[in-house]
């Protein structure tokens, strides 16, 4: 049975005073699915680039955001054209 295109936003959550990792999955129509200029990819609202990972995820108890930096020379590149 086929099923049309998708993009799933994963996120997990590790906090050492809590029993174990939690994770969330929110997944979108391909519609919600983008290659904005200078990125890698965007799902939603979520974008992860090169050193920057930043977006928010609703339908998850208390929502989630995040805006993460890391180090990262390269630049971005593109997995699909």
């Amino acid at each position: 049975m086929h099923q049309p295109p998708a993009a799933s936003l994963w996120l997990t959550v590790f906090d050492a005073a809590a029993d174990g990792p939690r994770a969330a999955k929110v997944t979108y129509a391909a519609t919600g699915l983008s290659y904005p200029k200078d990125s890698y990819v965007g799902i939603g609202d979520a974008i992860l680039e090169s050193g920057r990972a930043r977006g928010s995820m609703a339908g998850v108890p208390a929502g989630a955001r995040w805006n993460l930096t890391f180090p990262d020379g390269a630049p971005a590149f593109a997995h699909l054209p």
